[in-house]
């Protein structure tokens, strides 16, 4: 795949600009995601409900793994969305973000956790809004929210989309990516993104 611009962060939190959204689209799964035909779908989430808009409450599909094999649990979805607001650089570009009720505390350093943010089990998520959004599934289901893991040994993120990274670094000019636990198309095991200029894309290599 040919990308006019290396991307400058592996991870949601950090994100800056297009090719970054692209990646992590490849790489973190969302809750929801937009189908073609922009009608929202099922991702990481196999179902949702609301009480007025307000309160959402989000049922994770069983089974789902990070790439190292550990389950995703709801537990990291409130990590994930929290580490949201605890990135100034990239918080003010994530859409409706401060919709969520305790968002603004967290990002100025108010409060350490999100009141908004709920695990009630292990695949039960309750998201509180400070105002009734029907759009909010939509909202979600834009790579800003996707969810990460961390390794237990080394405190890595760890891809929860169809690709984990094998290797490269932000700023390379090439990343090599490989199936995930969730598997990418049939028959493709690797992923190569390489940054050609706006000019040569065109062009084959």
């Amino acid at each position: 795949m040919a990308w006019s611009e290396p991307v400058s962060t592996l991870s949601p939190p950090s994100k800056r600009g297009v090719a970054d959204l692209d990646f992590l689209d490849l790489v973190y799964e969302t809750l929801t995601t937009a189908g073609d035909d922009g009608v929202i779908e099922p991702g990481l989430a196999e179902s949702w409900s609301a009480e007025d808009g307000q309160v959402w409450r989000f049922t994770l599909r069983p089974g789902l793994r990070f790439a190292d094999g550990s389950p995703i649990t709801t537990a990291d979805v409130v990590r994930s969305w929290s580490s949201l607001g605890k990135q100034p650089a990239s918080t003010p570009f994530v859409p409706l973000l401060e919709e969520i009720d305790g968002m603004k505390e967290l990002i100025s350093g108010t409060a350490l956790s999100v009141r908004g943010l709920e695990a009630v089990d292990a695949r039960t998520f309750v998201v509180r809004l400070l105002r009734p959004l029907a759009a909010f599934p939509a909202v979600v289901s834009r790579a800003d929210y996707g969810i990460t893991g961390l390794a237990a040994s080394s405190g890595q993120t760890l891809a929860s989309g169809r690709w984990k990274v094998e290797s490269g670094n932000p700023g390379d000019s090439t990343l090599v990516l490989s199936r995930s636990g969730s598997g990418g198309p049939d028959g493709v095991d690797t992923l190569i993104l390489r940054v050609v200029p706006l000019g040569k894309l065109g062009d084959r290599f």
